[in-house]
Order: C-alpha cells, then sequence, then structure tokens
C-alpha cells in the first residue's frame, strides 16, 4: 500500500511564502479576491432569503474562517465523514449580542450534573463514557421479601460503582438512566455524573477525547481508553424572557479538529435558528474552497485576470442582466395574465448567472440600447423594457441571473433547456407543463397579485348587505309590545340571522383564492430550483467497459446515474478514490465474468455536454516520489506542467466537485513559466500518478441528440421549384412527342395515293387535332408562368395550399394531355387501316404490296401481325376464356375469401365519372372507337399480313385511358401497385360504396385480444375469403364484354353457405366494413379490396390535413425500395414524394390484423385525443392487389401503406432494435444499397459513441415505449421493432415503432421453446421470440440500455410529463 499519507504535507491554506515563479502569487492572489468577492454577494443572498439582517455579516464571514482553521477532517486518518458541518455542534442561546457569537473549541450541550454537591469544573479531567444504565435489574413476577432485595441490589450498585472508582475518572458519562444508590456513591468518591446523554454527544466526546465507549460495567470491564481535555465546566446563561440555561462544555480537546461548538447569540430563537442555516451554509462553502483552493494551486490553474475579462467571456454564456430600481414589466402570458409587478431590490454586485458574482459595486452605466431605454421623470429612474429584451423576460431567466447557485467563483451553469428559446418552441415541451420550474421566487408575484385581488374583493363584501332594522333598534318597552313584535316577525321572515361581526366576516370563496389554496397546499412538496441547497450535488452517468473484456461489445458496467452529494453520499476525496480504484492492484472490475485487468478499462463520467473518462496505465519506472503526484499536458499546443506532489487538502478534496470543475469550470487556462491559454479543464489531459501507475483524465464534448417521435400530423412538404422544373420538362417532353406523332401520321397520309377516297378530309382532321393539342399544351404552359406560380411569396406568406393546389392542376392537365396522345394514336390507327383496306380493295387483282407505306424515317415502328394484336380481346374470345380462367384458379389462393355469390353491378362505359354531359359523351365516344378499332382491326388481319401502324408512345404496363374517377385523372402502372390503389380510392364506385357503408355505420366496439379471440373461434379460420369473390363474379360476367373498360364494385359483405351463421358473426361484422372495386381496360384486369374503409378514412382524416385527394395524388406513383439488413424478406416501396411506404403482408399478417384493427383505430384515436406521446408508425390503409394482363403476367399481394418516418430527413445510419441479441448483427461489407443495422451493431457503436439524450427526451420516450408496448401486449403483439433513424444535419434521432402486426401463434411458441433448449445453438442467448410479456420487458430494458439519458445541474428539479 502506500508508503506514507499519500499527499505532501504542504499546504496553500494561509500559505506564508508564495513565489513570483510560475505566476504562484498572481494566481493565489486572484482565487483569493475572487472567492473574497464571491462569498460576500452569497452571504448577503442567504441572509436575505432568510429575511435576516445584513449587518449579521460582520459576524458570519469571521466565525466561518475561524471554524475552518480549526476544524479540519482528515479522511485519510481519524476522520469518517467528509462534511465539516457534521464536526460542528450549534447552539442557541436567545438574548446577549451578536458580539457573544463565538467558537468554542470543545463539546458543548445542555446538561447539569446529577447532584448539586458534584464538582462543575475541572481542570484536566479523566472522562468516562457508559454507553449502558447503573442500575439494578429487578425480577419481576415473584413473591420474595422486601429486605433480601434491597440488599442485593445495595450489594450490586456498590460493586458496579467500586469498579467505576477503580478506573479513576473524574467526570462520568451515562447515556442512561443511574440508580439513585451509585449517584450517592459516585459522589462520595469525589466523581461527577452526567446522565441521559445523547448518543451523538457520546460519539463526539469519544471521537474528540479519544475516549472507549464502554457497553457495559460487568466484571469483565477490565481497563478502558479515558477521554481527556483541557477544562470541564458548567455555564448559566441568561436568555429571553427572563430565563437561564445551563450548558456543560468540554473545552482543550485532545483531537480539537474533529469537533467543535458554535454558541449563537444576539436574536431570538426563530431569527438564530434562521442564522444556524446561514452559518452552517457558509461554513460548508469555505471548507471546500480551501481544498478547492489547494487543488487549482496544485495543478497550475490561472483564473481569468481580471473581474472585467471574466464578466465578458461568461456573458457569452448566460442572459443579460436586468437593471436595478423598481421594475414593472409588462407581458402578456399565455393565461391572459395583464400584468405581473415585480419589485427587484437594489442590486449591490453585477453577477453573471448562479455563483458568479464579482463586483460589489453597482454599475450605473446602462448605455447599451440592446438592453434597456430609461427616462428620467422627476428625479426618479424608471425603466421600460425594449424590445430587444423579450426573449429574457421570462420569470426564470430573470431569477436566475440575480442568483448563486454554486458554492465555487467561475463555474459557468446554463440555462435549463426547456426554458431556452430552442427548448420552448422544440416538439416534446408539449408533453410538459407550461411551469416545468418550481420556484419562490416565481410564485411570490403570481400570489401577491392574487392576495391583493382577495383584499379588494373582501373590501367590495363588506357592509354589502344593510342591517335589519331589528338588529339597529334599541328596546327600552317591553318585549311584548306590538312594535317590537311586529320588527321581529319581520326580522325572522327575512332569515333572521345575525351579520358576522367585520372582523370576523368570510368572504365568498374566488376562483383566484382557490389557486392560492391549492399553491399552498402543495408548496411545500416541491423543490425550489433557485434553493441553492438543491444544488450542492452531481448526477453523472456513469459506465465501465473493455474492448477486450469477454463482456464486450456490452458494458462490464451498464451505464446508470449516480447523484453525487459534495462531501456526503456517494462522494470520495479524490485522493481516496485514487488509490482505492486507481492504484490499488487487488481492484479488479465489478462485472464477475470479466477477467480483463482494470489498466485495459475506461471509466466515463457523463453530464451535461461533456464526458470524463478515466483510463489506467502502467510503466516499468517508478515515480521518485512517495505521495501522488498531478501533472497536465494540452492537447492543442502540447505544453506540460510540471510535476508536483499532492497536497494534503487536495488530497481531500471532493471527487464529485472535482468532475463539476471538469465540467463547468472551463474559464481556467494555465500558468507557469510557459502558460497555456487554452482551457485547463477541457483541453487539456490530468494525469495522477504513483509509483508505475498513471491515471489519465480526459474531457471530451459529447453528441447529445434531440428525438423525434413519429408526428401526430402527417404533412406533405412540396418541393415547389423542384416541382415545377419537373413539370417543365415533362410538359416539354410532351410537346414533342406529340409534334412526332402529328408528323408520323402526317407522312403515313401523304404515302396513300392522292385518289383514295375521304384522304383530304382526313388531312383537316389531322391539323385541326394538332392545333387543339397545341392549344392544350400552350395552356399548361401558360398555367406554369401563371402570378400563382411564378409567386413565391405564397410559399413564403403562408399560403402554400393555393400554391400546390395549382401544381395539382396542372399536373392533372399533363395527364389528360398524355392520355389524348393515347387516344390519337389509337383513333388514327383505325382511320389508317380503313384506308389501307380501302386500298386493297382498289388493288386486289394485282395483289400489291403494302411495304410502300412503311415509314423509313421511324426504325421502330411496329409491325401489325397476329401476334402483335393479342391486346384485342374482341379478335379471339378463346384467350378471353383462358385468361378468365386463369385468373379463377388464381382466385383459388386468394388471402382473404370472397364472396361467392357476389353481387356485382355492371357499369356502363360513362357511369363511372362526375364529369359534366359533354365531357361524359366524349369519354363514351372514345370509348367505343377503341372497341371499333379493335374489330376492324381483327377484321383486316386476313388481308393485311404487314401493315406498318404507328407505335404505342408509353409503355404497355401503363394505362392511360382508364375512365375518369372522381377528382383526381389517375395513370395505372403494372410495375406501381400503389397506382392501382390510388385508382380505386377515387373511381366513383368506391365513392358510392362508401357512402352506403357510412349510412349504415355500423357498429365499432373494441374486440378482445386476437388470442382470446383465436381460442374461442378457432374453427373459423378457414373461413377465409378464399372461398368466395366479388372478383370471379365480376370476371365472369365479364366474359360478355370484355372488351370494354369498365368499372364495378362492391362492399364484401357475402357469407359462405356451408359456415354455420353462429360461426361466421364476427367475420360478417368484419367483411361489412371492406370495399371492393373491380376494373379493366383492353389489356389488364384489376382488383382491389379496402380493408376497414371508413375507419382508415376517419383517421387519415384526423392525421392528414392534405385529405383524401392528398393521399391519393401520394399513392398515384411509387418506386421499388431495397431495403437490406432486415430479416422479414418483405418487399417495399416508397410513393414518389417519399411520404407513406408500401410493405407487402402475408396471408397471416392480414387476418391477424384485421382481428385486433378496432382496438389499433381506438388506441391511435386516444394517442390524438389526449396528446399521449406514442412511438407506433402510424398504418393509413391496408389493400388487397390483384391484377392479370394479357401477357399472363400476374400480380396477387396484400399492401400495408403507412407513413415514412423518415420522410424530409437525411438520415445517415438506420437501426431495426429488438431488444435480442439472437442473430442481430449485419456486416456491412456483405450488403448493397441501403442497409438497415441491428442490435449488436448498436451497442459495439455504443461503446465509443453512445447515443446520448436529454433528461426530458427519455422521460417522453420511456412513457411513450411503456404506453405503446402495454397496448401492443395487450393484443398479444409481439415482435416488433423499434426503427431509429440517425438525423446528423438536425441532431436528431427519428424514432418508431413497426412490424406491430405479429402475435405470439403457437409456430411462434415452438420456436421459443427450440431456441432456449439450445437444439439450434444460439450460445445460450435468449430467443428472439418469446411471449408478448417477455418481449415487452425485454424491449424496455434494451431502449433503456441503448438510449442513454445525460443528466444535467437541474436534473430531478422539475416537473414531469404532463398530458
Amino acid at each position: 500500500m502506500f508508503l506514507s499519507k499519500g499527499y505532501s504535507i504542504f499546504s496553500w491554506h494561509h500559505a506564508s511564502s508564495l513565489r513570483e515563479e510560475n505566476g504562484e502569487k498572481l494566481a493565489y492572489n486572484l482565487l483569493t479576491e475572487a472567492y473574497q468577492q464571491h462569498e460576500q454577494t452569497l452571504l448577503k443572498q442567504l441572509l436575505s432569503s432568510n429575511s435576516l439582517s445584513l449587518s449579521w455579516t460582520d459576524v458570519v464571514i469571521p466565525l466561518s474562517h475561524e471554524i475552518i482553521n480549526t476544524i479540519r477532517p482528515d479522511k485519510n486518518h481519524d476522520a469518517e465523514d467528509l462534511d465539516i458541518r457534521h464536526y460542528i455542534k450549534f447552539k442557541k442561546l436567545p438574548g446577549g449580542s451578536r458580539s457573544d457569537t463565538r467558537l468554542i473549541s470543545g463539546i458543548v450541550f445542555t446538561k447539569n450534573v446529577a447532584h448539586k454537591g458534584m464538582q462543575t469544573e475541572i481542570d484536566t479531567p479523566k472522562i468516562l463514557l457508559l454507553q449502558c444504565s447503573i442500575v439494578y435489574q429487578r425480577t419481576e413476577g415473584r413473591l420474595m421479601s422486601l429486605e433480601p432485595v434491597l440488599m442485593q441490589e445495595h450489594e450490586y450498585l456498590r460493586h458496579v460503582a467500586a469498579r467505576i472508582v477503580a478506573l479513576q475518572p473524574d467526570v462520568v458519562l451515562v447515556h442512561r438512566n443511574v440508580s439513585r444508590l451509585a449517584q450517592d456513591l459516585l459522589r462520595q468518591q469525589g466523581i461527577t455524573l452526567v446522565h441521559n446523554v445523547k448518543q451523538t454527544i457520546l460519539d463526539q466526546l469519544a471521537r474528540c477525547t479519544e475516549a472507549d465507549l464502554v457497553t457495559a460495567v460487568d466484571a469483565h470491564i477490565g481497563r478502558p481508553r479515558l477521554g481527556t481535555c483541557k477544562k470541564f465546566y458548567l455555564r448559566s446563561f441568561d436568555v429571553e424572557r427572563g430565563g437561564a440555561k445551563t450548558l456543560m462544555f468540554f473545552e482543550g480537546l485532545a483531537n480539537a479538529h474533529l469537533g467543535g461548538t458554535v454558541l449563537l447569540r444576539g436574536g431570538g430563537k426563530q431569527e438564530l435558528t434562521r442564522l444556524e442555516k446561514v452559518v452552517s451554509f457558509c461554513l460548508f462553502a469555505t471548507y471546500n474552497w480551501r481544498l478547492e483552493k489547494s487543488f487549482l494551486m496544485d495543478e497550475f490553474a490561472q483564473p481569468p485576470n481580471s473581474a472585467c475579462e471574466f464578466l465578458d467571456d461568461s456573458s457569452k454564456e448566460n442572459s443579460p442582466k436586468l437593471p436595478t430600481a423598481e421594475t414593472k414589466v409588462e407581458k402578456k402570458s399565455e393565461n391572459g395574465d395583464d400584468e405581473v409587478f415585480v419589485r427587484a431590490e437594489p442590486k449591490q454586485h453585477l453577477g453573471v448567472s448562479e455563483g458568479k458574482k464579482m463586483n460589489s459595486e453597482t454599475v450605473e452605466d446602462f448605455t447599451d440600447p440592446l438592453q434597456s431605454s430609461y427616462h428620467d421623470v422627476g428625479g426618479e429612474t424608471k425603466e421600460i423594457l425594449s424590445v430587444a429584451e423579450l426573449p429574457f423576460s421570462n420569470s426564470f431567466r430573470k431569477s436566475l441571473d440575480d442568483t448563486i447557485l454554486c458554492i465555487s467563483p467561475y463555474l459557468m451553469f446554463c440555462v435549463p433547456f426547456l426554458e431556452t428559446e430552442v427548448g420552448r418552441k422544440c416538439k416534446l415541451r408539449k408533453f410538459f407543463p407550461s411551469e416545468v420550474y418550481f420556484s419562490e421566487q416565481f410564485s411570490n408575484q403570481t400570489k401577491v397579485k392574487i392576495v391583493k385581488e382577495l383584499e379588494e374583493e373582501v373590501k367590495t363584501t363588506k357592509q354589502s348587505k344593510p342591517l335589519h332594522p331589528f338588529l339597529l333598534a334599541k328596546i327600552t318597552t317591553s318585549i311584548d309590545s306590538n312594535d317590537i313584535q311586529a320588527m321581529l316577525a319581520n326580522f325572522r321572515a327575512c332569515g333572521g340571522s345575525y351579520e358576522k361581526r367585520e372582523i370576523l366576516c368570510k368572504p365568498p370563496v374566488t376562483p383566484d383564492e382557490e389557486i392560492l389554496k391549492t399553491k399552498d397546499k402543495n408548496y411545500y412538496n416541491k423543490q425550489d430550483v433557485l434553493e441553492i441547497n438543491n444544488h450542492q450535488r452531481l448526477s453523472v452517468l456513469f459506465c465501465s467497459y473493455s474492448h477486450e473484456s469477454t463482456n464486450s461489445p456490452a458494458f462490464c458496467v451498464n451505464p446508470w446515474i449516480v447523484n453525487m452529494n459534495f462531501y456526503g453520499s456517494n462522494d470520495i476525496p479524490l485522493g481516496c478514490f485514487l488509490e482505492k480504484y486507481c492504484f490499488r492492484s487487488t481492484y479488479n472490475c465489478p462485472s464477475k465474468p470479466c477477467g480483463t485487468p482494470m489498466f485495459k478499462h475506461i471509466r466515463r463520467f457523463v453530464h451535461n455536454a461533456g464526458c470524463v473518462s478515466i483510463s489506467l496505465n502502467n510503466f516499468e519506472n517508478e515515480f521518485a516520489e512517495e505521495n501522488i503526484v498531478m501533472w497536465t499536458w494540452c492537447t492543442k499546443c502540447q505544453g506540460v506542467s510540471p510535476v508536483v506532489p499532492m497536497s494534503a487538502d487536495t488530497w481531500s478534496f471532493s471527487f464529485a466537485k472535482y468532475l463539476e470543475l471538469k465540467f463547468y469550470g472551463g474559464l481556467y487556462t494555465r500558468r507557469g513559466n510557459t502558460p497555456c491559454g487554452h482551457s485547463l479543464h477541457h483541453d487539456h489531459y490530468q494525469y495522477f500518478g504513483y509509483k508505475n501507475s498513471v491515471a489519465s483524465f480526459k474531457y471530451t464534448s459529447i453528441q447529445i441528440w434531440d428525438i423525434s417521435l413519429p408526428p401526430p400530423i402527417v404533412d406533405i412538404q412540396y418541393d415547389t421549384d423542384k416541382h415545377q422544373t419537373e413539370l417543365i420538362d415533362d410538359i416539354r417532353t410532351m410537346a414533342q412527342k406529340g409534334h412526332e406523332i402529328y408528323s408520323l401520321i402526317l407522312e403515313k397520309l401523304a404515302c396513300m395515293p392522292t385518289d383514295l377516297e375521304g384522304l383530304g378530309n382526313h388531312k383537316q382532321v389531322l391539323l385541326k387535332e394538332q392545333a387543339q393539342f397545341k392549344q392544350k399544351v400552350e395552356e399548361v404552359q401558360l398555367k406554369l408562368t401563371s402570378p400563382t406560380i411564378e409567386n413565391k411569396q405564397f410559399d413564403e406568406g403562408g399560403r402554400t395550399e393555393e400554391l400546390y393546389i395549382a401544381y395539382w392542376k396542372i399536373s392533372d392537365s399533363l395527364i389528360r394531355i398524355k392520355r389524348l396522345i393515347v387516344e390519337t394514336v389509337e383513333s388514327w390507327n383505325l382511320r389508317l387501316s380503313e384506308t389501307a383496306r380501302k386500298r386493297d380493295n382498289d388493288r386486289r387483282k394485282d395483289r400489291a404490296s403494302y411495304t410502300d407505306l412503311e415509314s423509313p424515317t421511324v426504325p421502330e415502328a411496329k409491325t401489325l401481325s397476329d401476334t402483335d394484336i393479342s391486346h384485342s380481346e374482341s379478335s379471339n374470345s378463346s384467350a378471353t376464356a383462358k385468361k378468365i380462367k386463369s385468373l379463377d384458379q388464381c382466385e383459388g389462393d386468394s388471402d382473404l375469401s370472397m364472396s361467392n355469390s357476389p353481387k356485382c353491378h355492371q357499369r356502363s362505359q360513362s357511369d363511372g365519372t362526375t364529369m359534366s354531359h359533354n365531357e361524359d359523351q366524349n369519354d363514351f365516344k372514345k370509348d367505343y372507337d377503341k372497341k371499333s378499332v379493335k374489330n376492324i382491326l381483327s377484321q383486316l388481319l386476313p388481308s393485311s399480313t404487314a401493315l406498318t401502324l404507328i407505335p404505342n408512345p408509353f409503355n404497355t404496363q401503363d394505362h392511360y385511358t382508364l375512365p375518369t374517377g372522381v377528382s383526381v385523372p389517375i395513370v395505372v402502372y403494372e410495375s406501381e401497385p400503389s397506382s392501382i390503389i390510388a385508382y380505386s380510392l377515387n373511381s366513383c364506385d368506391y365513392k358510392k360504396s362508401f357512402d352506403e357503408l357510412t349510412a349504415r355505420k355500423p357498429s365499432a366496439e373494441q374486440t378482445p385480444s386476437p388470442v382470446v379471440k383465436r381460442r374461442s373461434h378457432s374453427q373459423d379460420k378457414n373461413d377465409s375469403d378464399d372461398k368466395t369473390s366479388g372478383l370471379l363474379g365480376f370476371l365472369r360476367n365479364s366474359k360478355n364484354d370484355a372488351s370494354s373498360p369498365t368499372n364495378s364494385t362492391t362492399s364484401d359483405n357475402s357469407q359462405p353457405a356451408d359456415v354455420p351463421p353462429e360461426k361466421t358473426e364476427d367475420a360478417k361484422k368484419s367483411k361489412n366494413l371492406h370495399i371492393e372495386v373491380q376494373f379493366q381496360d383492353a389489356h389488364c384486369n384489376f382488383f382491389c379490396r379496402v380493408y376497414f374503409a371508413e375507419k382508415f378514412a376517419n383517421l387519415r382524416a384526423l392525421v392528414l390535413p392534405i385529405g383524401e385527394e392528398g393521399y391519393i395524388r401520394s399513392l398515384s406513383r411509387s418506386v421499388q425500395w431495397n431495403a437490406r439488413g432486415g430479416k422479414s424478406g418483405s418487399n417495399f416501396a416508397k410513393t414518389a414524394d417519399d411520404r407513406f411506404v408500401l410493405k407487402e403482408m402475408s396471408k397471416s399478417e392480414v387476418q391477424l390484423f384485421l382481428e385486433f384493427a378496432p382496438n389499433y383505430f381506438s388506441y391511435m384515436q386516444k394517442c390524438y385525443a389526449t396528446g399521449q406521446p406514442t412511438l407506433l408508425g402510424k398504418i393509413v390503409g391496408i389493400y388487397q392487389i390483384i391484377f392479370k394482363n394479357n401477357t399472363n403476367a400476374t400480380l396477387r399481394t396484400n399492401l400495408l401503406v403507412m407513413e415514412n418516418l423518415f420522410y424530409n430527413r437525411t438520415v445517415t445510419q438506420k437501426f431495426d432494435l429488438k431488444g435480442s441479441m439472437r442473430n442481430r448483427l449485419v456486416i456491412p461489407d456483405n450488403q448493397e444499397g441501403e442497409i438497415v443495422l441491428l442490435d449488436e451493431n448498436l451497442l459495439k457503436m455504443t461503446c465509443d459513441a453512445p447515443l446520448y439524450i436529454l433528461p426530458h427526451s427519455k422521460a417522453v420516450l420511456t412513457a411513450a415505449i411503456q404506453n405503446d408496448t402495454e397496448f401492443l401486449s395487450a393484443q398479444s403483439v409481439m415482435d416488433y421493432s423499434l426503427l431509429v433513424g440517425l438525423d446528423s444535419e438536425n441532431k436528431e434521432l427519428v424514432l418508431g415503432i413497426i412490424d406491430y402486426i405479429r402475435t405470439f401463434t403457437w409456430d411462434k411458441k415452438l420456436e421459443t421453446m427450440v431456441k432456449k433448449s439450445g437444439i439450434l445453438g444460439g450460445q445460450g442467448k435468449l430467443p428472439t421470440i418469446v411471449s408478448p410479456e417477455e418481449y415487452q420487458k425485454r424491449f424496455i430494458e434494451a431502449m433503456h440500455r441503448y438510449f442513454l439519458e445525460v443528466p444535467d445541474h437541474w436534473a430531478g428539479l422539475g416537473k414531469g410529463l404532463e398530458f
């Protein structure tokens, strides 16, 4: 162990020989002056807050310093406690003068001797301390003679007294009672006896007099050590009201540095009680400064050279101070309060936030126009707050600037995050009450205001009702007289009650009085955030880890918050910490599985915005010093301080205060022959060495993340510039494409014989159509340059709705132009074919070739043949039959049951629209034309073997010519299933069925847990929608007219005939909530089932401000999205605007969602209504999609549409977290594209770059996880994940729970049992699949470890969540 005390005997306390070398004298004097000013200001604050006169300053400060010079607990030797206040006892003696207040170097307590004949003044007494009583224990319950008992008692006590006398004490103090006989025996021997002494007094005497505490006085008492002191005596003091108080003194103690007593005089009892608190705290602060100053001198700290420099530096970190004088602040609060009156006492100093008041004189210069403006009226200075001060006008900042919260000078505390301008506007602020922190300084103004209102109310109620004449009448006649009886009867009729006297009058209760009562009721249950005693602590997040440990990548000591009270609980002297936890060779890692030496570990203390890391190193060479040595090294300029031994006061310095210096003492630099201007506590490594071991303390700034929950409103932000650019490019492309099409048609017509009938008319029609096309294009181009579009002020002025609606209309016009191009190609192919047929008839005899009609300028032109027009269904009825048959077979694998007897509604070509009559007629004509062109082309086939037609300008999988919907022209893309959903939701059939569905108003009661439901209806599982289908009926009916584009829809309300009605009741209720939509064109048949149409529509109405039309437009385009790293293997897609994600669902997942869907809707509506935080990513729709085209390409899938949690975010890393360590590692090297990392990836990152969050964020996150997992567990849902995205630009963690449609089924139970048994390996890790309750518990615990709360100086002083 250590060869000596572990520290140097040199002390900086009252250092006499200071050297100029290394700036020692200058730094010492600066530190001394700074604390003197700080001490003066602190004492004035304490006296004012305790309603004491400032004149006590002249008594308290000298008294505190005298105590510090006398009392010095040494933890390394004989001290048991760190706090000096535990070694000082205060005795309050009301009366006398303040000059009588003094320190007694000894133990003083209120007690008298047992008998007046005993000595009351003894020099150098021998003191015996007894922890037992001196009485004879009589046997109770036995009948015996009194005389023998008395003889036994006398004999026993005589022996006890003899044993005590044999020890030759002068004073005996007994904890308990002493028999009168024993008292007399001891008095006869000249021994002074004091009995019934408190245990604390005995402990103090034992510590200070070096006496042993004797627990028994039997025959085995032995030879205990007796204590001694220089003098024992009693004194009586006159107190208030003519009383007297006797005190017992033990002065001149052997260990005088371990105990003392302060006699407080010069005031009443209550005043002295308050004074005791002030003196006690000043003593605590002064003693800390003695140790802190020693540490600062040992580490060559250089404080700011002047108060001005300090103020200039610190003002950057704090709010500007408010000037002096009586101030009337007019402000509008959220509650509508008109005025708040604030009376500020004149400042005697200029401070900078808590604990940094430096100047002791009043600053008279207020010329800064940004701070305030003054108007002198009648010689009085009145302040009018300027607009620039509004950000600092809240009561917290003003009070904080005027309050010292730290006992050390130069330390700067920042405003709590939720009280900053950024914090008040942050997204999580709404979950907390309007006033997060409580202080008397905040509430005084409100209380005074309410009390004044009450006083005015009392005045207005006084004498509001005049007294009855009977009460004022002087009765001089007989009580039986008629006048008296009449007056009495009238008095009784009016109520007959006597008004109470004015003093006892109780005013009616007002709302303000109720507020005041409520405040007072909880007044003492709150912690005052500006009470200095509440800040003598430090909360740190502690952890320990080693990359070489068997625990890696996990921590050896998991991060946990340690609350360290300065010189109290969880605190330890700095030297003791180094000796015990750094330099002791026998100290091992607290984690039992870890056998790695401590010098390979790193320990971290995290607080506020910084982290102090401790690492150990061993060297071959030892230090020559026998004590702990210390030095620093600058990381920026590589300067090194001299290596010096640690002084005794530094050894005793609080480790918690040392950490506080590291976190908040950024103003200190390093002195020396080559001084360093960088921050000593932030930019320097601090080293402590002993023998061949070195402990390194390093401060680093940390990255603190804010958290972002899924927003309650799913908003879409439109990039108008990008949208406009895309539209301009698109319309330019369409104009070019249209020009090419019409040019190609013109070339075809030019190749025709000029004498053909109708050729001239065709050219005229072509020119007319081309002119109309150009007109439409120009209209769109004109809209793109309209004032609404060009004026970007709309966006800035908040009128974005007008802007994006204008873009919507332009996009619709563009789609109609594309549709026009497709229809033009089809109609002209028809006309050219008719013309070619006429030409064939004219030239039938010479069998002329058709090759002269080909256009050499269009190499991509399509040659029409038997195989090229398979899209014409009317030409080949067998193909249609085959297609319908294949779809029927496909329906056999449907995910959900469809009706066997569908009530299909066959619609005409035009009744699927809500356009004007003319548009309906045009649509009908176009549809008829398309039907005609297919019939004519099929008739041409036998005679036309190589006719070259105009190619389709778009992909054949893009369907432009479907009937127009309700509000939005939608193009259906076979490669984008979301467009099928959008078209279905926009169809007139869906709108009609939805209106019918809402008119029925089905019940929406909450359903039980899916597991319970499955147990009671397990036999209904086969009653899926596979057996019945509205789509089959639609396809069978469409055989008669398969070529005509049509829409049809049904509400899914039919039931299988072979299932008993009672078993299908739940299914029937569920089916009534779904809507089916079928539609087709010449190339493809489509089917879409919309699950819970009304419920999802209601949910979208709550969370989607863009409305249903915006939702449909968002779904109209989508792109495939390959999210790698996950294990589900599901296909993903994202809408083109990136707002929604489409995920493929399995058949079982759909069934599970249908079972707990009502509870899901109820929970989401509850979260929205109550404003409680939730992490559930909002599912806004679930759909079944089926289609089959002419090439037999078939798609059958179930899609879930949910909000994109990372919308409008720049996410650098993504994590999918389940709380499990089994197979939860992704190796990025083996992945391509977008990678989603898992739990083990996060753990590996956590040791080096943890995810730190603020306390308020952790509170919201914990509440959200608790609420959501309880809901999911109640639904028997498990295997959900927390998706985390790191948004480095905004410093936010974007969070959301996804994949919460998986319940605990029998196959999951089997997987759990197999994995727990270890049959398939897994290295003893818990399985990823457990029961919902176990999964919830594991999930919560894991998220607590993943997201680490960083405490600040205000931890534990604010109110909790409120929603």
